[in-house]
């Protein structure tokens, strides 16, 4: 995650121009156009925390493989040298990492599937979710980078 402090401080400064365009808007439609246009900031900086996010899963992944291929005992190592990485899906990794069902896993597996692929592909995050507080997701995303670590 080696960009999440500059990502963070970009998206305050991005955050509050919106805001105070949007509240000194004049008119209802310039008022919704703000709006819309801060959900789309809002969704754009999550996709790249998120990024950042996956991109350490996949670091960690590869250590842990790295680490059991090590192992003197073919028997430990054995179910680890046919794993090929790159052909995981990314909640396989997470798996690896977090019991599959687990706390860490299913709020993962929420926020992938209900939030970031949904933007990814061009939806609106599921309703249930509510609007993303892009800060609140950035601390959670560091905590279960910390919950995640082999």
């Amino acid at each position: 995650m080696k960009r999440l402090s500059l990502l963070r401080k970009s998206f305050i400064e991005s955050d509050s121009h919106i805001s105070d365009r949007e509240s000194r808007a004049r008119t209802p439609g310039n008022k919704n156009r703000w709006g819309e246009i801060k959900d789309l900031n809002d969704q754009a900086y999550f996709m790249m925390i998120f990024a950042q996010f996956e991109d350490r899963i996949n670091e960690y992944v590869k250590e842990l493989v790295e680490k059991k291929n090590l192992a003197s005992s073919w028997w430990k190592k054995r179910p680890w040298t046919i794993i090929e990485i790159d052909r995981l899906s990314f909640m396989q990794k997470v798996a690896l990492l977090t019991p599959k069902g687990g706390k860490e896993y299913n709020r993962v597996h929420e926020l992938y599937y209900n939030l970031r692929n949904r933007i990814a592909h061009g939806s609106d995050p599921d309703p249930k979710v509510g609007p993303i507080n892009v800060l609140a997701k950035y601390d959670e995303l560091r905590e279960l980078t910390k919950k995640l670590k082999p």
